[in-house]
């Protein structure tokens, strides 16, 4: 884990400073990432690929522009993320809540949820294209404002 989170700090470098000589962003690939808490951290940008998150809580952490892909989340926590205009595709998201998060205008293309809690969120044009599926989605006070949820199946 202590690699994962040097990369994580080299990539906050790199977000923070627009400078590409400075950090380095972070691609993290094929990696079990199990009873991780990051809060407070800028990872705009990020691209996670392939990876399990197991009992993973992100916290007050900037996600904006990330790219998910092939991963699959358990027991996960969002609260205060900012994750617009990013993207997560083919991934599988069982048993997580977000909660005072900004998805604006992020996809979420052939993609699972399977009892996913938005409490408080903002999902404002999200896109979740035809090829995702939902199941036990609860929506607590979230703008949905130009958010198509209809093709979801059901």
């Amino acid at each position: 884990m202590e690699k994962i989170m040097k990369m994580l700090i080299d990539h906050e470098l790199w977000a923070d400073s627009g400078d590409e000589k400075q950090g380095k962003k972070a691609v993290i690939e094929d990696t079990l990432l199990e009873d991780l808490t990051i809060e407070g951290r800028n990872l705009q940008g990020i691209a996670v690929l392939g990876c399990t998150l197991k009992n993973c809580h992100f916290k007050d952490t900037d996600l904006f522009g990330s790219f998910l892909a092939g991963c699959d989340l358990h027991e996960c926590s969002f609260t205060g993320c900012i994750m617009g205009k990013s993207v997560f595709s083919n991934s599988k998201f069982y048993d997580t809540d977000f909660s005072d998060c900004t998805l604006i205008k992020t996809e979420l293309r052939e993609t699972v949820l399977e009892n996913v809690s938005f409490n408080h969120c903002d999902l404002t044009r999200a896109w979740f294209g035809k090829q995702s599926s939902a199941k036990k989605i609860t929506l607590n006070d979230t703008v949905l404002e130009s958010c198509d949820l209809s093709e979801i199946i059901v």
